[in-house]
Parts: structure tokens; sequence; C-alpha cells
């Protein structure tokens, strides 16, 4: 391991059962590793250490003296391959993960619906249809300019284009009333 003194990303941490013992699961919320890291309890004393200010040696005699167990040096360093391999050590691997992930998508023509089929149906003429039901009355709003139901993706605000800022500012503006922005 090259992290002489490693540190655990942020990451969520929380009890689960599996094969019927109590661990521990790892999860990264920003989404850099999809992975899932099931620590047995054991491991736990040994991983809270990870913050970047205890050395491998450190970690070593911190749980001599709170157990009275000599876990080897290699040991601790493969915990923490295992979870720098993963994504979930902030290191040096992880800072090049992160930059590939990061250029990937600044760099791709059209994002990934990161949600679909989760907060919203993965077909897109689903989405569009759950979102346009959001305007029928009696609970909706009804469409913005007098158009039926399906046609409110091709409305166009106030001002112009539907992607025009200034149609935004404009729509703002007659929905507050006079003098407002």
């Amino acid at each position: 391991m090259s992290d002489v003194t490693p540190r655990l990303r942020q990451v969520e941490a929380f009890a689960v059962q599996h094969e019927g013992r109590q661990v521990i699961a790892l999860r990264d919320p920003a989404g850099y590793t999809g992975a899932i890291v099931l620590l047995p309890r054991g491991l736990l004393e040994i991983v809270s250490l990870f913050d970047g200010e205890h050395s491998i040696a450190d970690i070593q005699a911190a749980v001599m003296r709170s157990r009275g167990e000599l876990v080897s040096r290699d040991r601790i360093a493969e915990i923490a391959d295992a979870l720098d391999e993963q994504g979930f050590l902030d290191s040096a691997r992880f800072a090049e993960r992160r930059a590939a992930i990061d250029s990937a998508f600044l760099e791709a023509p059209t994002r990934p619906a990161t949600h679909g089929g989760s907060a919203y149906p993965a077909d897109p003429a689903e989405t569009r249809a759950l979102f346009d039901s959001f305007f029928v009355p009696p609970e909706g709003p009804g469409p913005f300019d007098g158009h039926a139901h399906g046609d409110a993706r091709r409305q166009r605000l106030p001002g112009g284009s539907r992607r025009d800022p200034r149609a935004v500012r404009q729509l703002l503006r007659a929905a507050r009333g006079p003098g407002t922005l």
C-alpha cells in the first residue's frame, strides 16, 4: 500500500444482516464506486482508524492496546489496499479514478439519467407522460397556454423559446406582478 496513513473517504456506513451475521456496510454516496463493502465488526476498529493521521504501525499498536491482539501490518495494509482498490480511500488511486469519471462525464455528449428507473420511469415517453400528468386538472393547474394535455412539452414561455433564460425571467415577472425582478 502506497499510503502510509490510509484515509477513508466520506462514505455512508450502516449496519446490515448478511448471511446471519451483523456487518457494517460502506457505500459511496458520491457515486465514484458502485461497490458496497461489507465489514465484519472485528474490522470496524481498524477501519475507523483510517483517518489519514494514523500510520499502519499506529493502527497495529491501537488494536493491540484495545484488544490485546496482534494484527500484522501486512493484514492492515491488505485491508487498506482492498478498500483503496474499490475506491473507498482518499488516495492517489482514488484521485485518478475521480479524474477519469469526472472527465468522461464532462466530455460526454449527453448525460445519463442517473435516477431513471428509480425516482422516475426509465422510458422517456413514460417520464414525459408522468410529468405531463402533474398539470392535469383537478389537482394540476392545467396547461400554461391552453394547449391540450399532450402538447405541454412543445409550449413556449412568454418572451420566446423555453431555452432562453430571458423567457424565464419574463415568466417570473408575469407571475409576481409588475415591478418585480
